[in-house]
């Protein structure tokens, strides 16, 4: 059993301890793949950092590992925890995390929508984050091969919320798949500083259609405008005392 996650402890804290493997049947140099997990119900919830593409154009490699990092990090630490959610993976400059049943009885779709408006709120480094959350049915199972493998939430609760969050316009809004729009303004309605809209209908890709609720910040922190130079600064003073080293390139015979 993979124990180098959360996910990983969380299965063994819930008894699942076996693995079984299977052979893929090839012919030629077969391999091996694990199936064991957790059949639950529980929420997933996507952050993106808008813009990422354009910023990496601007930034250096390793700049750009600056700056996801951070993002992970300022997710993670400022809310991500304070709600139960475990994160998942990492994935470019996306963040997944998993949201199950807890014992203090906060459901998982409400635990996911406080995170995302906790992150939110607390946005002074100005990432400005799209989000998208679902709830439903899901799995957190073994994945991948013999030689590489880890804990992760699959099914399609995990796509729909993917697709939300790939679909939601804008920065600091957040896509969440549901029906219910008093749920959701119980969470996000505040005075003049949210608009929730009511819930339509959203057909993500290969998908069913599902009703979907748009939540949009009216209001924000002003960024920090001088982010950009800090992340320069730290990556040359890492490069400075030989954390970060740059390989040269090997000359090739004719």
């Amino acid at each position: 059993m993979v124990l180098d996650s959360e996910l990983g402890r969380y299965l063994r804290k819930k008894g699942v301890t076996k693995t079984v493997w299977c052979d893929d049947d090839a012919l030629f140099d077969p391999v091996k793949f694990p199936i064991a997990g957790l059949e639950t119900h529980g929420a997933i919830l996507f952050a993106d950092l808008p813009g990422y593409s354009k910023l990496s154009q601007d930034l250096n490699p390793m700049e750009c590992a600056y700056l996801t990092s951070h993002f992970f990090a300022w997710f993670e630490g400022s809310a991500g925890r304070s709600y139960g959610g475990i994160v998942d993976k990492f994935i470019g400059d996306e963040i997944m995390m998993v949201f199950v049943p807890s014992a203090d009885g906060l459901a998982p779709l409400d635990a996911a929508m406080q995170t995302a408006r906790a992150m939110i709120d607390k946005d002074h480094f100005g990432f400005r984050p799209k989000m998208g959350i679902a709830a439903g049915p899901l799995a957190i199972a073994l994945v991948g091969t013999e030689r590489t493998y880890a804990a992760s939430a699959t099914g399609n609760t995990v796509n729909l919320a993917a697709r939300c969050c790939a679909n939601t316009e804008g920065r600091h809004c957040v896509k969440v798949a549901t029906s219910d729009v008093q749920r959701v303004k119980r969470v996000f309605d505040d005075g003049d500083s949210w608009r929730v809209s009511d819930s339509v209908q959203f057909t993500p890709k290969n998908m069913a259609p599902v009703q979907v609720v748009d939540v949009e910040r009216l209001t924000e922190w002003i960024p920090n405008l001088d982010y950009l130079d800090k992340v320069k600064r730290t990556v040359k003073k890492a490069k400075a005392i030989g954390a970060i080293r740059k390989e040269r390139k090997r000359e090739t015979s004719s």
